[in-house]
């Protein structure tokens, strides 16, 4: 923040001197147009009509968790679509962009902006269908629901971060690359001076400019003109998808403050622990051991939540391996069940209850046939 504010000082001071003194680099506030470019620009990008293939994919994720009672699985799909909309209007907003013009040359212009285009358009497609089929496979395999999710999970969000900022650094790497092929083969690019249009040298808000989308100033990629109503559109957009994912995950956390985890066990013989996103059950007979523990062993959480009053979700105990945890972390006495491949923890708020749940589920696992 202190080198932000630092930053805005100095521009401040920068723009007020250059409109003192009259001081331009090039031409101000002029656009030029290459009329061979605004025929192709659209032809340049890819299609936006392929967003249709990760919406639907992501629709499909929607349903089959819907079908499953995955309420996780739902949110997955939710959001893999809220993201491949946005990516669209990123795309069509990219479409509309104004082409750029480098030379006097509409050879040199078409090619250099046919690539800038391609690579853009390219990615956002690519980040929707990622999105998209991650969703998919983590709602048809079940791997929502697997003590591995948690890595995968973000280890496909750092994917997701440092795509765009991959494919922004290679794209400005070329253009500098052709730029100064360009310059090489003395062409002579053209300068213009928009420094007033930079609101604190970062955003950009021009009125004159249609382009929703444009270059950023300084760094990779690509900025938002905030005089444009698309880019006003976008903006709110983006905001409302950041509160409806923020409000998800807040009821979410009220979800599992609110409704302790339960144990029973139905009429046939399944053993059921109702947890808001990571309920779970399994046969009586899958029992290996049945147990009280005063303590648990260390672990870390590999996908679930835990703060400092209660534990839910996959965790991997030394010297037990994985475990589904559904604790209140200050409320011992702890039921241990063993089964083959993992350990259930569970109990209640009350010390007095869990120790009635255990012995209802040993009567059951007793009588079990």
């Amino acid at each position: 923040m202190g080198g932000y504010r630092l930053f805005v000082k100095y521009h401040r001071a920068a723009a007020r001197i250059k409109c003192e003194h009259d001081w331009s680099m090039g031409e101000r506030r002029v656009v030029r147009a290459d009329t061979t470019l605004i025929f192709l620009k659209k032809q340049m990008s890819l299609s936006p009509i392929w967003f249709f293939a990760p919406f639907l994919l992501s629709l499909a994720a929607v349903f089959c968790a819907w079908r499953s009672s995955s309420e996780f699985g739902i949110i997955l799909g939710i959001q893999a679509a809220g993201m491949t909309l946005l990516f669209f209007l990123l795309s069509l907003a990219f479409r509309r962009m104004r082409t750029k013009v480098y030379s006097a040359d509409s050879a040199i212009n078409e090619g250099l902006n046919r690539a800038q285009r391609r690579y853009w358009s390219a990615l956002f497609l690519a980040m929707a269908i990622l999105d998209a089929a991650f969703a998919a496979a983590a709602v048809l395999t079940g791997l929502e629901t697997s003590a591995r999710f948690g890595s995968v999970w973000h280890t496909f969000i750092a994917i997701q971060v440092a795509a765009p900022f991959a494919i922004a650094w290679y794209t400005d790497r070329k253009m500098n690359e052709w730029s100064k092929r360009l310059r090489e083969a003395d062409g002579q690019p053209f300068y213009t001076d928009d420094d007033e249009y930079w609101i604190n040298g970062i955003n950009y808000c021009n009125p004159n400019e249609r382009s929703t989308l444009v270059p950023k100033r300084t760094g990779l990629g690509l900025t938002l003109n905030m005089a444009t109503r698309g880019g006003k559109v976008f903006m709110g957009a983006t905001l409302i998808l950041v509160a409806v994912i923020i409000a998800g995950l807040a009821i979410f956390l009220v979800r599992e403050d609110w409704m302790a985890p339960t144990l029973t066990v139905d009429t046939d013989g399944n053993v059921r622990v109702q947890s808001p996103s990571y309920g779970y059950s399994f046969p009586l007979d899958q029992i290996r051991e049945l147990r009280l523990e005063d303590e648990l062993p260390d672990g870390t959480r590999t996908n679930g939540v835990a703060t400092d009053s209660y534990a839910r979700g996959h965790f991997r105990l030394e010297s037990w391996g994985n475990t589904r945890a559904y604790i209140f972390k200050h409320s011992p006495p702890y039921i241990v069940i063993r089964l083959a491949d993992e350990y259930i923890v569970f109990n209640d708020n009350k010390a007095l209850d869990t120790r009635r749940t255990f012995e209802e589920l040993k009567r059951k696992v007793r009588h079990a046939p």
